[in-house]
């Protein structure tokens, strides 16, 4: 949730750059791609560079060795509020899992409207306990963030929670 394509306006410079190499190969050559940007982890209006990586037997012959990928945010905003909603799932069998973490400022971004409706009550985190091993003691994870009663509304970053782990 959160931040679409239909939210921001992105440009790749440069747009095109010239290559040669075998022409077999060059008429497969119809994109280079970039890597996937995650828009929730970008936080604001950004210029993200990428090294150009041809196929193996092209030469690059525009000396061009990176993009820039330049991100704007059309009218979203942010807002970070403090939520002690944390929850856990798929707790180890016969193992009890606590939050040591209390609260958690998260930062959110979306439409104004969106935004100046959500309060902390909307906001919890969820630790996922599926792949943790199943001995007590404390560790820390990573935690999804949840918004309620939108879906407009999206976290930024990541967001690590400690807790403990006990035999039932």
């Amino acid at each position: 949730a959160g931040s679409s394509l239909d939210d921001i306006t992105y440009k790749v410079y440069p747009e095109t750059i010239t290559v040669s190499g075998d022409s077999g190969l060059l008429d497969s050559l119809i994109s280079i791609d970039l890597p996937v940007i995650q828009l929730d982890q970008v936080m604001k209006d950004s210029t993200l560079t990428f090294d150009l990586s041809l196929p193996s037997g092209c030469t690059n012959l525009s000396g061009i060795t990176q993009a820039a990928v330049t991100i704007s945010f059309n009218g979203l905003v942010t807002k970070t509020l403090g939520t002690s909603n944390i929850t856990f799932t798929n707790v180890p069998s016969g193992y009890t899992a606590t939050a040591v973490t209390k609260s958690v400022d998260v930062t959110l971004r979306g439409k104004s409207d969106a935004i100046s409706a959500i309060t902390a009550d909307n906001v919890h985190l969820v630790a996922n306990l599926s792949n943790v091993a199943s001995a007590g003691g404390n560790y820390t994870i990573t935690a999804d963030v949840y918004v309620d009663d939108t879906d407009s509304v999206g976290a930024l970053g990541t967001y690590q929670i400690s807790y403990k782990l006990k035999k039932s």
